[in-house]
């Protein structure tokens, strides 16, 4: 049974080779083999990064970094912001994200920027809390929960 590879982004030394074959006249099948890739990833790399007819490895790895940073969403609330700092406090107080948000609402009507918690908190916090808050932010459903007020 062979075993599946799995899929790596190109890197820069890859779009140098590309680049150097390509003015060498070697074919997009030429250069697949020779860098161990699919020939479709250097034909799609070649179309996406070519818009003169000619590759240029700089300007490809400048469109990949590019592409890298706006691929993920920004997070809905900064690490050292006070906002979060607020959230964390009441989350240790075993408050639910629910009643955190609708508190959040209520206190802040017109902010937009401090009510920024209200979609899907937990996901987001679940990845920057330490293990002790997340066991402590679990435990927050439970009928003795304090009420926002």
């Amino acid at each position: 049974m062979t075993k599946l590879q799995r899929y790596q982004q190109l890197q820069y030394e890859e779009r140098i080779a590309i680049a150097s074959f390509q003015a060498q006249g070697l074919s997009v099948r030429a250069m697949a083999r020779t860098l161990n890739r699919a020939a479709s990833t250097i034909s799609r790399e070649i179309l996406r990064n070519a818009p003169s007819g000619q590759y240029i490895c700089t300007f490809a790895q400048k469109r990949r970094n590019r592409r890298r940073v706006f691929c993920r969403a920004a997070p809905k609330i900064g690490l050292v912001s006070a906002l979060f700092a607020q959230v964390c406090a009441l989350l240790k107080q075993k408050w639910s994200p629910e009643q955190i948000a609708i508190y959040l609402q209520r206190r802040h009507p017109n902010n937009l920027h401090q009510r920024k918690f209200n979609e899907r908190p937990r996901n987001h916090l679940q990845r920057h809390l330490s293990h002790a808050q997340r066991r402590a932010a679990q435990g927050s459903h439970r009928a003795d929960a304090p009420r926002p007020s």
